[in-house]
């Protein structure tokens, strides 16, 4: 805190700050957070990829991760549950996790909160990472392990921050989340001789070699187990509720928009039927007055689609500029409400996301929403057309369905990781030219072009 103008500094003695913390419950809560985010600052903290400034893990790991006191015990004293307390917690269970929700990170140091959040979902409460992150505190250089298990204490489950030894892997309670590569927080949930799955908030459900995972463990993890308070966790759902108001003024637009679409999609199948009437008729029976006729509703048609294209995408156009005008003025008056931490705990390329996140849903609710209505309108068109022609064809068009629609999912989940990669990339890269432009003198001074921009 700096002081631009001369000021009085007040201080209370520390007995007046204990009374008043014993007969103001409201006062100790807001003083005990106060007091958690300066503890946070000095707390080990894993960001998601990689970090100039932490050891890797095996160096200090006293100054990065703090473990619980009690650790598993040493071999021979009970090797078949050596993570289990005396609350009868931390048993492995007996049925493998086949699958887990995944949760996408939505920021660089987001991966203990995703983490966390696909244990509470594997528990049965869908909590928010915005709860999640705001419990564990999360800050530009991530979050650390005794956070994570002292948010999953408050959210009501059980939860230990050990060091494991390789050999106890198979006999981890799971899921667990555990750390990767010295950098990165990733879910594992299941382990067998060969093969281990994570769940990795940046990339998506990965099988593993169990050799790699152990190479690249460095041994860190958090246990959970559930218990009753668990219940009572807050769930919350993500929804764009907030975005229909701003659709609905735009809605008689909209819906001039789809009418257009739907009559170009009719239109544009009578073509094959003016070709096949050009085949089976008029070359056939030499009718040059049908030609006609047919070359006049050909241009007809041709002329009534451009026109309908031209007067679709202006009426887009106009609506998308207006959109994002009201959208963007709305989530930037939001931004501006909100408090200070918002912005010290996440990068400037994370806020800049966000926003631009805001034209993503406008083009998808807008531009593509109108796309596929018209692909829509023109497969069910050409399907009906095809039925009457040769039922036996469309019965074979759509035995392949299936097989295309199976290519399509596989196809989503191959490249949905590198289209998750490319955007977070984007936002580090947003932020590294953000920061160099602020502070462009330092580089210059420095004679450090080079260097900052490898």
């Amino acid at each position: 805190m700096e002081a631009f103008t001369d000021c009085q500094l007040l201080s209370l003695e520390p007995k007046s700050v204990q009374d008043l913390r014993r007969r103001f419950p409201e006062f100790d809560k807001l003083l005990s957070e106060r007091l958690a985010l300066y503890q946070a600052k000095t707390e080990a903290r894993i960001p998601l990829d990689f970090t100039t400034e932490l050891l890797p893990a095996e160096t200090h790991v006293q100054n990065k991760v703090e473990l619980d006191g009690q650790q598993p015990p040493a071999d021979g004293e009970d090797k078949e549950e050596p993570f289990a307390d005396e609350r009868g917690l931390f048993r492995k269970r007996g049925k493998r996790i086949r699958k887990i929700d995944h949760v996408m990170q939505i920021d660089e140091m987001d991966c203990g909160a995703a983490s966390l959040g696909m244990i509470c979902r594997y528990f049965g409460r869908k909590v928010s990472l915005a709860r999640i992150r705001q419990l564990c505190h999360t800050a530009t250089d991530g979050t650390s392990l005794k956070a994570l298990s002292r948010t999953a204490t408050e959210l009501g489950l059980a939860a230990r921050a050990l060091k494991i030894s390789i050999r106890n892997l198979s006999l981890m309670p799971l899921p667990a989340i555990v750390h990767w590569e010295g950098n990165h927080w990733i879910v594992l949930y299941d382990v067998d001789e060969q093969f281990v799955r994570v769940a990795d908030p940046a990339v998506g459900l990965r099988k593993l070699p169990r050799r790699e995972f152990e190479a690249k463990w460095t041994g860190y993890a958090a246990l959970f187990d559930y218990t009753p308070a668990f219940e009572q966790a807050p769930e919350s759902k993500p929804t764009l509720a907030w975005f229909l108001p701003f659709l609905a003024r735009f809605k008689v637009i909209l819906l001039q928009v789809m009418g257009l679409a739907v009559a170009v999609s009719v239109l544009q199948l009578l073509f094959p039927v003016f070709t096949q009437m050009v085949v089976d008729k008029v070359i056939v029976e030499n009718d040059v007055g049908l030609l006609k006729t047919i070359l006049v509703g050909m241009l007809a048609a041709i002329v009534f689609v451009q026109l309908s294209t031209l007067a679709q995408e202006y009426l887009l156009a106009f609506a998308a500029v207006r959109l994002d005008t009201t959208v963007l003025d709305f989530l930037s008056r939001k931004l501006l409400s909100l408090p200070m931490t918002y912005f010290t705990s996440r990068r400037t390329g994370d806020i800049q996301r966000r926003l631009d996140g805001a034209r993503q849903v406008r083009q998808f609710a807008v531009q593509q929403g109108v796309g596929a209505l018209l692909a829509a309108v023109f497969l069910v068109g050409a399907v009906i057309l095809m039925a009457m022609y040769s039922p036996l064809l469309t019965l074979a068009f759509l035995a392949t369905t299936p097989i295309y629609v199976g290519l399509m999912i596989f196809s989503v989940k191959v490249l949905r990781p590198l289209y998750h990669g490319v955007e977070e990339s984007q936002g580090k890269y947003s932020s590294h030219q953000i920061d160099a432009i602020k502070g462009i003198e330092a580089v210059k001074a420095a004679s450090a072009e080079n260097a900052f921009r490898d």
